[in-house]
């Protein structure tokens, strides 16, 4: 009798030993929900940015110190969504940020913006990330191989 007691002792423990991992688990995955909503809303925020900044490169009324503004700011923006996402351990979905971000080249390319004001911004507002956000490319394309030259430059310095 006191072998199966044993036996139902053990198996007992073990399956208590297993939910008290299942419920760490959650924890954890409870934990990361706050860090997943504020990165949906910064992904919001960020193409958002994008939108007007898009809306502004076919506007004859904004100034270039207003476009420069709203490039500043939405790099700024886009360098707290990649914060977070690390802070998190949340994979960062290079190429959706990606896409954003040659929205607003072309946008900018399409105002008038020079590539090294844009270069020379995404350096000092993203570092080490801009050449994961940028796409040489899209570079390429929008403004040309002597600009796709000038970014490598950039990117190595």
């Amino acid at each position: 009798m006191s072998s199966e007691v044993e036996k139902l002792r053990d198996e007992l423990m073990s399956k208590i030993s297993e939910l008290e991992s299942r419920v760490g688990k959650l924890e954890e995955e409870l934990n990361i929900l706050p860090n997943i909503v504020e990165a949906s809303w910064r992904i919001a925020q960020l193409e958002s940015s994008a939108q007007r900044i898009l809306s502004h490169s076919r506007s004859p009324l904004v100034t270039l110190p207003i476009f420069e503004q709203e490039l500043s700011k939405y790099f700024d923006e886009l360098k707290d969504l990649i914060t977070i996402l690390r802070d998190a351990s949340i994979s960062v979905n290079w190429s959706l940020i990606g896409r954003s971000a040659s929205m607003v080249l072309r946008a900018a390319k399409e105002a008038g913006i020079s590539f090294g004001l844009i270069a020379n911004l995404m350096i000092e507002k993203l570092g080490g990330y801009a050449a994961k956000v940028i796409d040489e490319n899209v570079v390429g394309e929008v403004y040309g191989l002597a600009e796709l030259k000038y970014w490598r430059k950039l990117l190595r310095e």
